[in-house]
């Protein structure tokens, strides 16, 4: 039953990071979060189960425990997925909103497309995925972005 029970709880440890990931979290959200901690928005334009370097991306960089370390003092994040396949379909109502976003910041439907923004939407960065990339390089892409221009 111990055993059992610390299997459950390393479970819901390895799995509560990747939560907010997952969940809906509105543009809204990011912006009040970025305004009140000066952060920038990344926003993570993907096809989870169709397009190859969004799966590779979300597997070899953001789902890791080096990226989520680096995300939570550096970024807020805010997923925007556009999944294919009808079981792997959005709630309406996150469906709308994230085709809102693409409609504004991803016209021509680029996959996997990321944006640094601030907190009121402004385009400081656009950086691209091409499968190869680990943690580490993708942060040593990043971090330079993030510094404040002059």
């Amino acid at each position: 039953m111990i055993r059992q029970t610390l299997l459950l709880l390393m479970l819901f440890l390895a799995v509560g990071p990747l939560a907010p990931a997952q969940g809906f979290f509105t543009i809204d959200q990011a912006k009040a979060q970025s305004a009140a901690t000066g952060k920038p928005i990344l926003v993570v334009f993907s096809g989870s189960d169709w397009c190859k370097p969004c799966i590779l991306l979300r597997k070899n960089v953001l789902d890791t425990e080096t990226f989520h370390a680096f995300a939570d003092t550096s970024v807020i994040m805010l997923h925007l997925d556009f999944p294919y396949r009808s079981k792997n379909q959005l709630p309406k109502a996150q469906q709308e909103h994230n085709d809102r976003l693409a409609n504004q910041f991803n016209p021509t439907g680029k996959f996997p497309l990321l944006l640094l923004l601030d907190h009121r939407q402004k385009v400081l960065h656009e950086l691209s995925y091409d499968g190869e990339d680990q943690p580490a390089p993708f942060i040593a892409r990043l971090q330079p972005l993030l510094q404040p221009q002059p």
